[in-house]
């Protein structure tokens, strides 16, 4: 080993007596994390008696509770951690640690305690759209097959010699001349596109995690149900004489509807981008951000254009 006491320290520079210098393991810092240190002899926990030889810095003067059990820290000593120096706070409930800065609000606990809640609601509000945008195109189908259809009619006569005509309670049978033919027609087709296509956006603006086979089983769903409930209903109840034209009819519809939303699972997200482009500000876009990420885009700027 070299004698350190004849060595002549390099100009500039100060030497250090070899009992004052540091192991190699050992830090330098004093700062090497925001961990508060551990007391000697214990298993690396932070003891009540090693906080209560901490600076005490003040003092917790409004409702902030633990972010542990809850516990409102109101009046609880401030201490500062010797190495970090760190403000810190114990909880005389639940005997944790935590950072003065970590505490929450009256208001984030709450939030909290009702975040459960919003995200049942949410849930709920985005199956009922759902629920009613599918009940939507099948009740589009079935008043469709009740305007083109019409039961036997009888002629009567009164007294004062009015004639009308009522239903003889006969068999249904196609309408021969329905008034506004190409007008329903073109409504309803136009509706259950329109359905469709906002029941796959739905999806893909809602759940935008999904793989691309789960809007495609969303869109399909309703779709299958409503063929399987209409042709049920028509063959087996409402006119089975008429199964061949009503089959061929209600699937007319669902195939529409079924075209519409499996467009919709490729083209609804990029409609949904355009749209936040056009009618929301640049600071508000950049909440729906993940519209974008979802694709792989960039997400546009959320500081509005200076042009």
């Amino acid at each position: 080993m070299p004698n350190l006491e004849t060595e002549p320290a390099p100009s500039g520079t100060i030497a250090v007596p070899p009992e004052e210098a540091l192991p190699v393991d050992q830090p330098t810092s004093g700062h090497q994390g925001s961990e508060p240190s551990a007391p000697e002899g214990t298993d690396g926990r932070i003891t009540a008696a090693e906080f209560e030889s901490w600076d005490a810095t003040g003092s917790i003067e409004i409702d902030r509770y633990c972010v542990h059990c809850g516990y409102n820290l109101r009046m609880q000593p401030v201490r500062t951690e010797p190495r970090t120096q760190l403000l810190s706070v114990r909880c005389p409930e639940c005997s944790r640690f935590m950072s003065a800065h970590e505490s929450i609000t009256t208001l984030s606990l709450w939030a909290r305690r009702l975040a459960p809640l919003a995200f049942s609601l949410w849930v709920c509000a985005v199956l009922f759209a759902y629920f009613m945008m599918s009940l939507g195109s099948g009740g589009l189908v079935a008043a469709s097959l009740d305007e083109f259809t019409n039961y036997g009619m009888s002629r009567i006569v009164t007294n004062q010699g009015v004639t009308y005509m009522t239903s003889s309670g006969g068999p249904r049978t196609v309408a021969s001349d329905p008034p506004a033919y190409f007008l329903v027609v073109g409504l309803s087709v136009a509706a259950e596109a329109a359905l469709g296509f906002a029941i796959a956006m739905l999806a893909t603006v809602v759940f935008p995690h999904w793989r691309r086979w789960g809007y495609y089983i969303w869109v399909c769903l309703p779709a299958c149900v409503g063929v399987g409930l209409l042709s049920w209903m028509w063959c087996y109840d409402i006119a089975p004489h008429l199964s061949r034209w009503g089959l061929t009819y209600i699937l007319n519809y669902e195939a529409v509807f079924l075209l519409f939303g499996l467009l919709g699972c490729f083209w609804s997200r990029p409609l949904a981008r355009l749209m936040a482009r056009i009618f929301l500000t640049a600071r508000l876009r950049g909440v729906f951000g993940y519209l974008w990420a979802a694709d792989g885009l960039e997400a546009p700027s959320t500081r509005p254009s200076m042009k």
